[in-house]
């Protein structure tokens, strides 16, 4: 079994709120205690798009068109039931 050395990888950021958004997760990092780690803000960040799902979902609903965004079979399911979903669950 070879051992490597872990390099870290340069990030090149071109986008206009780049500067904007490296100070906030330095000021971010800087206030997040230590007791919380990766795993929990890859929940964090699952329940969050879960909401903003739901919220996108309730507006189709009230608006009766379909929400046009990236969803899974049982949503497609779901939207197919009322008609909204014309293509294939897979």
């Amino acid at each position: 079994m070879s051992t490597s050395t872990f390099t870290d990888a340069k990030r090149i950021q071109t986008s206009l709120l780049s500067g904007v958004e490296k100070r906030f997760l330095y000021w971010f990092a800087a206030r997040m205690p230590e007791r919380i780690n990766a795993d929990h803000r890859t929940i964090l960040g699952f329940v969050a798009l879960r909401i903003v799902r739901a919220w996108v979902l309730s507006l189709s609903v009230e608006s009766n068109l379909p929400a046009y965004c990236e969803c899974s079979a049982g949503d497609r399911l779901v939207w197919r039931q009322h008609g909204w979903y014309p293509g294939p669950l897979s």
